[in-house]
């Protein structure tokens, strides 16, 4: 059996370990927010308008910046957005729509934005409209499929520019939201 002390360092390990991940995440984030206010990611010129930017959940949810939480794994590389299961989720950007169901992702929707961007919709309870779509388009309902099940129906949400790695889509969401 461990003793409380031995308990309690490992605690204060944990501790310190979050708040390194928090700091070097803040840092991530900071650099998110400059490539965003310059206009390119990755050193490559680019543009993404908020004003053509539809917020990806419409009805009541919450969001925060949980961009490289740890997960099992890997880190998350995405935001989700809490919402009652079923509400709608909407094209971002006009695009093509294409369906699929992965172990962890559940039903999915990847959305090809006619903007040159590829965007993730993941943990759907069920699917909406597919093929080209405009941007506002129900392309699918909040659940928790894939690896999100039994735990708060949310939509992990994903931003690709260019078709490239993931970045961070909180400042985008949280303009678009407001």
């Amino acid at each position: 059996m461990q003793t409380v002390a031995t308990l309690n360092a490992k605690r204060q390990a944990l501790e310190a370990s979050i708040q390194e991940q928090q700091k070097y995440l803040e840092s991530v984030n900071k650099e998110i927010l400059e490539l965003l206010a310059q206009g390119g990611y990755y050193g490559t010129p680019r543009s993404t308008p908020i004003g053509n930017f539809i917020f990806p959940v419409q009805g009541p949810c919450s969001f925060s910046n949980d961009w490289h939480a740890p997960r099992t794994g890997h880190l998350h590389q995405g935001n989700d957005i809490f919402a009652a299961a079923g509400t709608p989720c909407v094209a971002c950007v006009s695009g093509t729509v294409h369906q699929g169901e992965g172990k962890n992702a559940g039903l999915y929707v990847r959305l090809a934005g006619d903007d040159g961007n590829v965007y993730y919709y993941m943990h759907l309870q069920r699917f909406g409209a597919t093929g080209h779509v405009t941007a506002g388009t129900v392309i699918g309902y909040v659940g928790d499929t894939g690896n999100a099940k039994g735990g708060p129906p949310h939509l992990h949400f994903e931003i690709h520019p260019g078709g490239g790695p993931a970045i961070n889509p909180y400042p985008i969401l949280l303009a678009a939201y407001r």
